[in-house]
């Protein structure tokens, strides 16, 4: 079995630089940015492949 990343939270104060780790380091892309109240949430997901044999539907 593989382990992998599937979510976190964080808070940080440098979102450019917390953004390019997470793409650059852990392979993960930004799926969806909101702000409300001033409040920055994004979230950034990581593609798993498919396991042989699965299927969708």
């Amino acid at each position: 079995m593989k382990t992998y990343l599937d979510h976190a939270a964080v808070t940080v104060a440098n979102i450019g630089w917390t953004m390019k780790l997470f793409e650059d380091v852990l392979g993960m892309h930004e799926t969806r940015r909101k702000e409300t109240d001033g409040k920055l949430t994004l979230r950034a997901a990581r593609s798993r492949p498919r396991r042989a044999g699965r299927r969708f539907g």
